[in-house]
């Protein structure tokens, strides 16, 4: 969503409002293109965050807590220099430019009161925070600095005179009349969209806002030119005619329109109606505007932590799949071991046949029921029994490397698995918490070097990771349908300082259901909350969550109880988007994780199957 001029418009009038008199107590840098000034005014803390950031450009009240660094950036000292202690006394915006002043008197090093300029240039990749002296209209600095190599308009450098933005000559709804609008309509072609032509001549509205107000006039959004008549002419007339009043008396409709999972979506000074009927909320323009880039930052940097962390697993399975193809290559190879061993016993048998310097020799091939003779090569610089020990070197040299080749391949695969499974963690992850656990985990097993060293020691428990869903594999000497699965486990070093918190579900039958989502949540939940009566269900044959269905005493768990957690382990596993997914169930008691065993790998026994096809629906209606 564009943070247009009717944005800064409602920012404007509502800071008017709380940070006139106000003094600046702090500045920081916490971030490279953000500033946050910390202001005490009317009794009450304020923080006001500047950001020229390409695709965050705002200017807002903040309640988010950022670390900053040790030592502030020279911009940072360059604003403390001259704005710290200093009073607000303005605060503009021109027209409805996406530029906002504010005015701040302070005492310079002599001691006089002093007028600073604090400039917030909201345009995209072009905006800028600049430091201006108003009575030379000099640049003292500004958080991007460029020169014409960059711009041709201006240069933002120390000293330099402050050119503004280039005007894009647009006309103001408040200077617009109903014959100007009709006649900048009709000069468009006809083809146009009406909305492209609103934003192309009205100054301060964004491609949203120009939407909206087609849909606020009654008319649709993929209106032309060509179908306008007098009615839409007056209609949307009469919708600039509000907003124009809007602008005249401050009266905005804040609105934060979030989409169906929740999750913020658009914002704007007008009520939104063009998304309807996704949820709205109102309210102060600059708590919303806090909310929505607050909420989209934290959705950012878990992409970037998901993106980080695939990228490390992503690596060691293809190092792991590199390795497990020339292992197969050895195996392929030692097929030719039994081979060598025919060619040393042929060779022993038809030894008075053999001479030195022979290239080959043919001979009867005894285990062959017809008798076919077998043509063997020979090297020409070795003696009869010297080839016939070469012959048995090279049988028990490729017996052995078959022998290592499948023990390594074996690991290899369990390897995989693991990581499979951490990489289906990564995948569902929601919060930086269950991404921090995972790169513990990753740490503790030596794959991200140096993260190990957060988790807390003196932790005996079992419980460093979460999810891991495994290979259900036959378990020599166990009961019948034994079962090898996963589960992230072992605990190597202790746990995290937090204790893991896995997801609650409530289902029918009011049963509580218990969810991990990664491996130390799973491995937490299967080995210490859960009770011996419990029941454990896990999707087969993939990675996934571990579920516990809380028995509470019962002596059976209901159908439809069972079936809800066995869509709860098929929608939190691989299989989320696949029909018909076999998810495996038993007692808590039968789960159990071996000894030296990869974190995430548990064997479990006397286990029943179902099989359930995942419902989004169904899984966000057992939510409490």
């Amino acid at each position: 969503m564009a943070f247009d001029g009717l944005v800064l418009a409602a920012v404007r009038q509502e800071l008017e409002q709380k940070l006139l008199g106000g003094r600046i107590n702090k500045i920081y840098q916490p971030e490279k293109e953000e500033i946050v000034l910390h202001i005490r005014t009317q009794g009450e803390n304020e923080k006001l965050a500047l950001s020229a950031h390409a695709q965050r450009a705002r200017v807002h009240l903040t309640s988010v807590q950022k670390e900053n660094p040790q030592s502030p950036p020279m911009f940072c000292m360059i604003l403390r220099k001259y704005l710290e202690g200093g009073k607000i006394t303005r605060v503009e915006q021109p027209g409805l430019e996406r530029v906002l002043k504010l005015y701040i008197e302070a005492y310079d090093e002599l001691g006089c009161l002093a007028e600073k300029v604090l400039v917030a240039e909201i345009m995209g990749k072009h905006s800028n925070i600049i430091l201006l002296d108003p009575d030379t209209n000099t640049i003292l600095d500004g958080i991007k600095r460029y020169t014409h190599a960059t711009s041709r308009h201006r240069e933002v450098l120390p000293g330099r005179e402050y050119i503004p933005p280039p005007s894009q000559e647009k006309y103001h709804p408040a200077a617009l009349d109903l014959d100007t609008l009709q006649e900048l309509l009709l000069a468009a072609p006809v083809e146009s969209r009406v909305s492209k032509v609103l934003l192309q001549y009205l100054d301060g509205l964004s491609p949203e806002s120009c939407r909206e107000i087609l849909v606020q006039s009654g008319l649709s959004e993929e209106l032309v030119v060509d179908q306008c008549g007098q009615y839409e002419f007056q209609q949307i007339w009469l919708t600039l005619c509000k907003i124009r009043e809007m602008l005249a008396t401050g009266s905005f409709s804040p609105t934060l329109v979030r989409d169906s999972e929740g999750l913020a979506q658009a914002f704007s000074a007008l009520d939104l109606e063009q998304y309807h009927p996704l949820p709205k909320e109102h309210g102060a323009m600059n708590r919303l505007l806090d909310r929505y880039f607050s909420e989209r930052q934290l959705l950012e940097s878990i992409r970037q932590q998901k993106h980080h962390l695939g990228q490390v697993v992503d690596a060691e399975l293809s190092r792991l799949e590199k390795k497990l193809a020339l292992q197969d290559e050895v195996l392929v190879d030692a097929r030719e071991a039994e081979t060598y061993k025919l060619y040393g016993e042929l060779l022993t048998a038809n030894m008075h046949l053999l001479s030195k310097g022979m290239p080959s020799i043919t001979v009867t091939n005894y285990y062959d029921p017809e008798g076919a003779e077998i043509d063997i090569p020979l090297d020409l610089q070795l003696t009869p029994s010297q080839q016939v020990q070469y012959f048995y070197k090279k049988y028990t040299k490729s017996k052995n490397s078959a022998q290592i080749a499948k023990e390594q391949r074996e690991k290899i695969l369990e390897e995989l698995r693991y990581l499979e499974s951490v990489r289906s963690s990564i995948n569902q992850a929601t919060s930086r918490e269950e991404l921090g656990e995972i790169k513990i985990e990753l740490g503790e097993e030596g794959y991200i070097k140096g993260v190990a060293k957060g988790a807390a020691r003196g932790t005996k428990s079992p419980a460093k990771g979460a999810v891991k869903g495994g290979l259900n594999k036959a378990v020599k000497g166990g009961a019948k349908g034994a079962a090898r699965g996963a589960v992230k486990g072992g605990s190597k070093g202790g746990l995290p300082a937090e204790t893991p918190v896995p997801m609650e579900f409530r289902v029918s039958g009011g049963c509580t259901v218990l969810v991990g989502k990664n491996n130390r949540q799973n491995d937490y939940l299967t080995l210490k909350m859960a009770r011996p009566e419990d029941l454990w269900l896990h999707v087969k044959d993939l990675p996934g969550s571990h579920v516990i269905i809380r028995s509470h005493g019962m002596e059976e768990i209901p159908e439809t109880a069972l079936r809800e957690a066995a869509q709860l382990a098929a929608y939190f596993s691989q299989a989320r988007h696949s029909g018909q997914v076999p998810v495996d169930y038993t007692l808590r008691k039968h789960v159990r994780k071996p000894r030296g065993a990869k974190p995430g790998m548990v064997i479990y026994d006397q286990q029943k199957t179902l099989y359930v096809t995942p419902d989004e629906a169904l899984i966000r209606s057992l939510k409490p």
